[in-house]
Protein backbone atom coordinates (compact mmCIF):
# COMPACT_ATOMS: atom_id res chain seq x y z
CA UNK A 1 0.00 0.00 0.00
CA UNK A 2 1.34 3.73 -0.99
CA UNK A 3 0.58 6.01 2.23
CA UNK A 4 1.42 9.66 3.24
CA UNK A 5 5.25 9.30 4.35
CA UNK A 6 6.31 6.60 1.45
CA UNK A 7 7.21 9.11 -1.26
CA UNK A 8 11.04 8.21 -2.28
CA UNK A 9 10.63 4.49 -0.20
CA UNK A 10 10.61 1.13 -2.15
CA UNK A 11 7.38 -0.47 -3.56
CA UNK A 12 8.23 -4.03 -4.04
CA UNK A 13 6.53 -7.00 -4.74
CA UNK A 14 5.39 -10.26 -3.32
CA UNK A 15 8.84 -11.76 -4.16
CA UNK A 16 10.37 -8.14 -2.61
CA UNK A 17 11.71 -6.57 -6.30
CA UNK A 18 11.37 -3.12 -6.91
CA UNK A 19 8.66 -2.74 -8.92
CA UNK A 20 8.57 1.57 -8.06
CA UNK A 21 8.92 4.47 -6.69
CA UNK A 22 5.94 6.00 -4.35
CA UNK A 23 5.62 9.82 -5.54
CA UNK A 24 2.31 10.74 -4.59
CA UNK A 25 -1.25 10.01 -3.09
CA UNK A 26 -4.46 11.26 -4.75
CA UNK A 27 -6.40 13.02 -1.65
CA UNK A 28 -9.40 15.12 -1.33
CA UNK A 29 -9.03 18.85 -0.02
CA UNK A 30 -10.61 21.49 1.67
CA UNK A 31 -14.25 21.89 3.01
CA UNK A 32 -13.03 19.72 6.10
CA UNK A 33 -13.56 16.58 3.64
CA UNK A 34 -9.67 16.01 3.24
CA UNK A 35 -7.52 13.06 3.19
CA UNK A 36 -6.22 9.87 1.36
CA UNK A 37 -9.07 8.57 -1.18
CA UNK A 38 -6.70 5.13 -1.44
CA UNK A 39 -5.19 6.30 -4.94
CA UNK A 40 -1.53 6.64 -5.05
CA UNK A 41 0.69 6.57 -7.71
CA UNK A 42 4.79 5.50 -8.61
CA UNK A 43 7.62 5.95 -11.40
CA UNK A 44 8.35 2.63 -12.64
CA UNK A 45 11.13 0.94 -11.88
CA UNK A 46 12.67 0.87 -15.26
CA UNK A 47 12.15 4.73 -15.56
CA UNK A 48 13.11 4.98 -12.27
CA UNK A 49 16.43 3.21 -13.35
CA UNK A 50 16.91 4.40 -16.44
CA UNK A 51 16.74 8.20 -15.16
CA UNK A 52 19.27 7.22 -11.72
CA UNK A 53 21.40 6.48 -14.88
CA UNK A 54 21.15 9.07 -16.50
CA UNK A 55 21.73 11.51 -12.96
CA UNK A 56 24.98 9.42 -12.52
CA UNK A 57 26.67 9.44 -16.21
CA UNK A 58 25.53 13.06 -16.74
CA UNK A 59 24.43 15.01 -13.86
CA UNK A 60 20.78 15.48 -14.95
CA UNK A 61 17.95 13.71 -16.73
CA UNK A 62 16.56 14.12 -20.01
CA UNK A 63 12.97 13.54 -20.64
CA UNK A 64 11.19 12.80 -23.51
CA UNK A 65 8.78 15.18 -25.18
CA UNK A 66 6.75 15.63 -28.45
CA UNK A 67 6.61 19.29 -28.59
CA UNK A 68 2.71 19.68 -27.76
CA UNK A 69 0.98 21.63 -24.66
CA UNK A 70 -2.11 19.80 -23.20
CA UNK A 71 -5.18 20.64 -21.67
CA UNK A 72 -5.30 18.65 -18.80
CA UNK A 73 -8.65 19.35 -17.69
CA UNK A 74 -10.04 18.72 -21.27
CA UNK A 75 -14.18 17.58 -21.82
CA UNK A 76 -12.86 14.90 -24.26
CA UNK A 77 -11.57 11.41 -23.26
CA UNK A 78 -8.07 11.88 -24.51
CA UNK A 79 -5.38 14.52 -24.91
CA UNK A 80 -6.47 17.52 -26.35
CA UNK A 81 -3.93 19.62 -27.73
CA UNK A 82 -3.61 23.06 -27.12
CA UNK A 83 -0.72 24.13 -28.85
CA UNK A 84 2.00 22.36 -31.02
CA UNK A 85 5.75 24.08 -31.36
CA UNK A 86 7.12 24.86 -34.68
CA UNK A 87 9.34 22.43 -35.85
CA UNK A 88 8.80 19.69 -32.77
CA UNK A 89 8.48 16.40 -33.13
CA UNK A 90 4.96 16.52 -32.59
CA UNK A 91 4.33 19.63 -35.97
CA UNK A 92 6.93 17.46 -38.12
CA UNK A 93 4.06 14.71 -37.73
CA UNK A 94 1.20 16.82 -38.42
CA UNK A 95 -0.23 16.42 -35.24
CA UNK A 96 -2.46 20.07 -35.01
CA UNK A 97 -4.43 22.19 -32.39
CA UNK A 98 -7.28 20.54 -31.61
CA UNK A 99 -6.17 17.32 -32.21
CA UNK A 100 -6.99 14.68 -29.32
CA UNK A 101 -4.74 12.15 -29.02
CA UNK A 102 -6.74 8.87 -28.20
CA UNK A 103 -3.52 6.38 -27.80
CA UNK A 104 0.22 6.24 -28.09
CA UNK A 105 1.17 2.59 -29.32
CA UNK A 106 -1.31 0.20 -27.80
CA UNK A 107 -1.79 2.35 -24.71
CA UNK A 108 -5.20 4.02 -24.20
CA UNK A 109 -4.73 7.80 -23.49
CA UNK A 110 -7.87 9.03 -21.05
CA UNK A 111 -6.09 12.51 -20.14
CA UNK A 112 -3.66 15.12 -20.81
CA UNK A 113 -1.76 13.80 -18.12
CA UNK A 114 -2.11 9.60 -19.18
CA UNK A 115 -0.44 11.11 -22.59
CA UNK A 116 2.62 12.64 -20.27
CA UNK A 117 3.01 9.41 -18.11
CA UNK A 118 3.20 7.72 -21.54
CA UNK A 119 5.32 9.71 -23.89
CA UNK A 120 7.52 9.51 -20.53
CA UNK A 121 7.58 6.13 -20.30
CA UNK A 122 9.83 5.86 -23.20
CA UNK A 123 13.34 6.80 -24.16
CA UNK A 124 14.34 10.36 -26.67
CA UNK A 125 14.67 8.63 -29.60
CA UNK A 126 11.94 6.60 -29.35
CA UNK A 127 9.14 6.74 -32.07
CA UNK A 128 5.58 6.16 -31.24
CA UNK A 129 2.59 5.62 -33.20
CA UNK A 130 -0.14 8.44 -31.97
CA UNK A 131 -3.72 7.69 -32.74
CA UNK A 132 -5.40 11.04 -33.23
CA UNK A 133 -9.18 12.52 -33.62
CA UNK A 134 -8.28 15.16 -35.83
CA UNK A 135 -9.73 18.54 -34.53
CA UNK A 136 -11.77 16.34 -31.35
CA UNK A 137 -14.34 14.35 -33.91
CA UNK A 138 -14.09 12.72 -37.16
CA UNK A 139 -12.38 9.22 -38.10
CA UNK A 140 -8.84 8.58 -36.31
CA UNK A 141 -5.82 8.81 -37.94
CA UNK A 142 -2.11 7.29 -36.96
CA UNK A 143 0.75 9.63 -36.69
CA UNK A 144 4.40 8.46 -35.84
CA UNK A 145 6.55 11.03 -33.74
CA UNK A 146 10.10 10.70 -32.85
CA UNK A 147 10.62 11.58 -29.43
CA UNK A 148 12.90 14.52 -28.74
CA UNK A 149 13.87 16.58 -25.57
CA UNK A 150 13.28 19.87 -24.15
CA UNK A 151 16.06 21.67 -26.76
CA UNK A 152 14.18 19.85 -29.87
CA UNK A 153 10.48 21.11 -29.22
CA UNK A 154 11.08 24.94 -28.27
CA UNK A 155 9.77 27.03 -30.31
Amino acid sequence: AINPGNSGGALVNLKGELVGIPTVIATLGGGGTSGSIGLGFAIPSNQAVRIAKQLIDNGKAVHPLIGAQINTASRYVGAEVMEVNSGSPADKAGLKKGDVVRKVDDRLIDTGVGLIAAIRSHEVGDTVKLTVLPGGSGPEKQLDVTLGTEAETQE
